[in-house]
């Protein structure tokens, strides 16, 4: 197991000490190219140098917004190098999406693929457009500076509302949306050597292991577990934007992967795969599920099927890693998110912040190194939101059992799981009475036969307007996994004798 180092100035320093230990070690894997530490580290210096040129300055800000890729690894390795802060902006976010993102943070500068430029420049307000040649190799980048901010560097005070955070903002996360438009996460150095000191600790990681990430890299999922144990720890990462679930099933069965990152979802797929001979998984030492509540009996089936434990995992943008179940522990404890994790504090409350004692049920209260700063430009708004004396309040209610496991309540009102993302039911129903033919809505989440969820919506209308129209408003507004899928037309929304919309629940109409 790797010890991770707290006491570096910067992440490309962390990011130069793995190198050192085996530049010619693989780094990242995807199916259509390979590169070492030794070659991401080269990529990474050359995009540094091209920003520079392209009239970035150190301490700026940049939003990535790219795929599952190694060019998205570069990138973050090249604002580090800069050293810059780091945005990280999922590429399914839409118009209304990325304009609350651009108001929040003020960026300097965005990195996306060439072919998505022009759509990024449509929803932003674009002053150049240069082109990132990288003779290291990968793809190409496009940059797109701002015209907001080009040509000064705000400081951390006027950009982040955050004062003096004791170590210079490294990174910025976006919430999946489980309160609606996305809050701005901002991580210290400080706060990023600490998560990854966690994860690496608590999954036992070194330069041996193999991480197979098919979940977004954007995702603080995806990051923590697996951009950060390659940084800190020299773990190999393979990425994966769009899987094939037999090849995965191969990959899983060979033996060569320590750690896989799943959701729900993905193994609901798995499951269901037809295969001739059902694999033996039980090599892949930790199979992990986050992001939404894993079914005790997809659990079960998936264990007798494939004769290897799902281990659930509970974290969040504003914390990093909170719990996990390891794998002799997941099957006789199915229905909890495991225990805490190395360095976090972990402490469920009463309504007026009392410490309750185990057994009890309250809400989830996370500290530690690894806890964020805070939000961006909270502050300055007179409200941090979930965070107060140096912990996060997150809005979740469980309890922990006596001998440490974590209950979490597997709803929370309001709040859809589809696919692995949060999706703020209030968000949708707001979207979608901005249309002017729209009187009021009210929107669920329901499965279909395959037990995937998927959003639905109902409406009654003030104007003339058919259910595609709607649909495609709605598409143009919210990230796909927000996205109806139908907009069920209504003379009345049906209502209960005390006026409480009772449409929905799972049960909208047919």
């Amino acid at each position: 197991m790797t010890t991770v180092p707290r006491d570096t100035t910067t992440l490309w320093e962390v990011f130069e000490r793995t190198v050192r230990a085996d530049p010619d070690a693989l780094a990242l894997s995807a199916p259509d190219e390979t590169i070492t530490r030794g070659q991401l580290a080269e990529q990474a210096t050359e995009l540094a140098n091209a920003m520079r040129a392209a009239g970035v300055r150190e301490h700026g800000l940049g939003l990535i917004m790219l795929p599952n890729s190694v060019a998205f690894v570069a990138a973050f390795l090249a604002l580090t190098r800069l050293p810059a802060t780091a945005a990280l902006v999922s590429t399914r976010f839409r118009e209304s999406e990325l304009r609350v993102i651009a108001a929040t943070v003020r960026p300097d500068f965005v990195l996306v693929l060439p072919q998505h430029a022009a759509e990024a420049a449509a929803q932003l307000d674009v002053e150049t457009e240069h082109d990132l040649t990288n003779r290291g190799g990968g793809q190409r980048l496009r940059l797109l500076r701002l015209r907001a901010t080009a040509g000064s560097v705000l400081d951390v005070e006027e950009r982040f509302g955050l004062g003096d955070a004791g170590s210079y903002p490294a990174l910025v996360k976006f919430s999946s949306g489980s309160t609606g438009a996305p809050k701005a996460v901002l991580w210290t150095a400080a706060n990023v050597s600490a998560a990854a000191a966690n994860v690496v600790t608590t999954l036992g990681l070194d330069a041996s292991d193999h991480v197979l990430a098919p979940v977004p890299l954007a995702h603080s999922y995806g990051f923590d577990l697996g951009v950060l144990p390659l940084l800190f720890a020299g773990t190999s990462l393979a990425i994966r934007e769009r899987p094939a679930w037999k090849a995965i099933l191969a990959e899983l069965a060979s033996g060569r992967v320590s750690v896989f990152l799943g959701v729900p979802a993905m193994y609901h797929v798995l499951n269901r795969t037809r295969l001739d001979h059902a694999p033996d998984l039980s090599a892949t030492r930790y199979l992990l599920s986050c992001t939404a509540p894993l079914p005790v009996d997809l659990a079960q089936a998936f264990s007798r099927r494939f004769r290897a434990a799902i281990c659930q995992h509970y974290g969040s943008s504003e914390t990093g890693g909170i719990t996990l179940c390891h794998p002799g522990e997941a099957g006789r404890h199915p229905e909890t998110v495991g225990r805490v994790m190395h360095g976090v504090q972990l402490s469920i409350v009463g309504p007026h912040g009392e410490a309750l004692p185990a057994g009890s049920r309250g809400e989830v209260v996370i500290g530690g190194a690894a806890t964020a700063a805070g939000y961006v430009r909270a502050a300055t708004a007179g409200d941090a939101g979930g965070f107060r004396d140096g912990r996060y309040w997150t809005g979740d209610v469980g309890s922990l059992s006596p001998d440490g496991f974590l209950h979490l309540d597997r709803t929370r009102p309001g709040v859809a799981h589809v696919g692995g993302w949060k999706v703020s039911l209030a968000e949708v129903a707001r979207v979608l009475e901005s249309h002017p033919s729209v009187r009021e809505s009210v929107v669920t989440d329901v499965e279909d036969a395959r037990g995937m969820a998927h959003i639905v919506a109902a409406v009654t209308l003030q104007g003339p307007v058919e259910e595609q129209a709607l649909m495609a408003f709605c598409r143009a507004r919210l990230a796909d996994y927000k996205q109806p899928r139908r907009v069920h037309i209504l003379e009345e929304l049906p209502r209960a004798a005390s006026g409480e919309v009772i449409w929905g629940a799972g049960h909208p109409p047919a």
